[in-house]
C-alpha cells in the first residue's frame, strides 16, 4: 500500500493501492471519463477510487474544460448518458467547480515551464490554485511537472511512466 510521500515514489502513487485520505484533489477529464465509461480500460478501479474519494469526503476540484471535455467524450464515443452520471457525480459528491478565470494567468508559464498542453496546464494550475493534494489522473505527461509542485495519483500502469518522466 503506497501513500503520496513514500520514499523513491517520486510524488507518484497508483491509486489503486493509495492508502491515505486526501483532504481535497482536482480530477482531470481522463480520470473522470475512465470512471464514468463502463467500457473503458480500468473502469472498475477508477470508479472505486471515484467511489472512495466520495466516502472519504474528499473535496474533489476541477475546472471548466474539464466539463468541455467531458462532454466531447461523452458524444464523440457514443455514450451522451455519460453526461447523466456526470450529473449525479456532481450533486452527490464533493465536487467543486473552479473557475477557468482563477487559474489563467499561470497556464502560459506552466505550459513554457513543463512542455505541457494548454488544457494540461489548467488542470496543473487547478490543482495549485486550490493548494489540492494530488492530481488524479490517467495521463502520465503530467509527471513531467515536479513532485514539489504537484503530487500524483494515476492509475498503476501510468506509475513507470510518469515516475521516468520525474526523472
Amino acid at each position: 500500500m503506497s501513500s503520496l510521500h513514500d520514499p523513491g515514489s517520486f510524488g507518484v502513487t497508483a491509486y489503486e493501492q493509495f492508502v491515505g485520505t486526501p483532504v481535497s484533489v482536482v480530477v482531470d477529464s481522463w480520470f473522470l471519463r475512465r470512471a464514468m465509461d463502463t467500457r473503458a480500460s480500468g473502469h472498475p478501479e477508477a470508479a472505486a477510487f471515484l467511489q472512495r474519494l466520495d466516502l472519504l469526503g474528499t473535496d474533489c476540484y476541477y475546472s471548466g474544460p474539464t466539463e468541455l471535455e467531458l462532454i466531447e467524450s461523452a458524444h464523440s464515443i457514443g455514450q451522451p448518458e455519460m453526461l447523466a452520471e456526470w450529473n449525479e457525480v456532481k450533486w452527490s459528491t464533493r465536487v467543486h467547480w473552479v473557475s477557468i478565470d482563477a487559474v489563467t494567468d499561470d497556464v502560459e508559464e506552466l505550459v513554457a515551464d513543463y512542455g505541457l498542453t494548454a488544457s494540461g496546464a489548467v488542470q496543473v494550475a487547478t490543482a495549485i490554485a486550490v493548494e489540492a493534494e494530488a492530481l488524479v489522473t490517467v495521463d502520465p505527461a503530467f509527471g513531467s511537472v515536479d513532485a514539489a509542485t504537484l503530487q500524483l495519483l494515476v492509475d498503476s500502469a501510468s506509475v513507470g511512466p510518469a515516475r521516468r518522466h520525474r526523472r
